[in-house]
């Protein structure tokens, strides 16, 4: 339901009227927007890193960084809308008041471990490349939330990608950064 419609139309009652359930049947399983918020995060958050995973074996050892970085972004552009939906939520969840406060980890700068082996393998400065690639993908996010029609996430990734990239010191021992690739759509 967040993906399709966002999080707004999600409550116990209109998640037990989707699954054929009955409001107390569902409660038996969540018995707070919080806990059923919990499950829905961690799913996600599972997936996406099952993405990344998938991107990095299927790129093999001749994954980079920015080559990652791209086939994010790609994949991203192919699901905006759902995208945007779940990164809408987390922008929610930072009220006190929002069911799933504090569930979204902390700090905001959470790198994944081939995002990690990848900076520490290719960059000079990894812990660096890491932090500035995760606040310019962070900034990003939060423009894209501020557009409510033409969001074109390639695009707009597009016009920082290489100049952010220029910004990092390679080690000599880097294999060439691959061609850029075009997202399906």
């Amino acid at each position: 339901m967040i993906a399709d419609e966002g999080a707004r139309s999600v409550t116990l009652r209109a998640v037990a009227r989707r699954c054929g359930m009955t409001a107390p049947g569902i409660k038996h399983h969540f018995s707070t927007m919080t806990d059923l918020y919990r499950e829905v995060i961690d799913q996600f958050n599972d997936e996406q890193n099952a993405i990344v995973e998938q991107i990095a074996t299927a790129a093999g050892d001749d994954i980079t960084l920015i080559g990652l970085a791209d086939a994010l972004a790609a994949y991203y552009s192919e699901h905006s809308d759902e995208t945007r939906n779940f990164d809408l939520l987390e922008a929610e969840a930072m009220a006190p008041d929002h069911p799933a406060h504090g569930l979204y980890p902390v700090p905001a700068i959470r790198p994944l471990a081939v995002t990690r082996y990848l900076a520490e393998r290719d960059y000079e400065a990894p812990e660096i490349v890491v932090m500035i690639l995760s606040l310019a993908v962070d900034g990003l996010r939060f423009r894209w939330l501020q557009k409510r029609d033409g969001v074109d996430i390639w695009a707009d990734w597009l016009e920082v990608r290489d100049e952010l990239f220029s910004c990092f010191a390679k080690k000599p021992s880097a294999p060439p950064d691959p061609p850029l690739m075009t997202p399906r759509r």
